[in-house]
């Protein structure tokens, strides 16, 4: 490898990665260990294992959108999908990135979703996932890229 296909670092793990395995995602630089998986390197994205990781089914993800399911039903496959509407795919990026957040502190799959589902003092016993479907996805966002509140996991 060249010197200048290394030159960015993870902002969730620290680790240095070329730019063909990693990405920026709603500002923030992840490597593909990182990002759970849930993106191809052509961002295309599979849309029901990120809400899934996040403990949110189509139906929340309607309420989130506005989409009826019919019209989600194209997204909601095991397959990676390109995703056209610029403000979906911004949505998407942002799950994946709270998601990839908190499972770095959280360390496991299991606690990661535990944390989406339980009530949490820091957010006025309110679950991380409920918040999310009432559209404060911007506060969980905040209490993860500052760790040291109470919200955190």
């Amino acid at each position: 490898m060249t010197e200048t296909s290394i030159n960015y670092k993870c902002d969730l793990c620290g680790q240095r990665y070329a730019k063909n395995v990693g990405q920026k995602i709603s500002g923030q630089n992840i490597c593909k260990d990182c990002d759970f998986g849930q993106r191809d390197r052509v961002q295309r994205y599979q849309i029901r294992g990120v809400c899934e990781a996040l403990t949110l089914t189509r139906k929340d993800l309607g309420r989130i959108t506005g989409k009826s399911p019919a019209q989600l039903r194209e997204y909601w496959s095991d397959e990676f999908i390109e995703i056209d509407e610029p403000e979906f795919k911004q949505l998407i990026e942002q799950f994946v990135l709270v998601y990839a957040l908190a499972s770095k502190i959280c360390g496991s799959e299991n606690d990661t979703k535990a944390w989406f589902r339980a009530p949490n003092e820091g957010f006025n016993d309110r679950t991380p996932a409920g918040m999310i479907v009432s559209g404060e996805l911007d506060k969980i966002l905040s209490t993860l890229l500052a760790p040291d509140d109470n919200s955190a996991p």
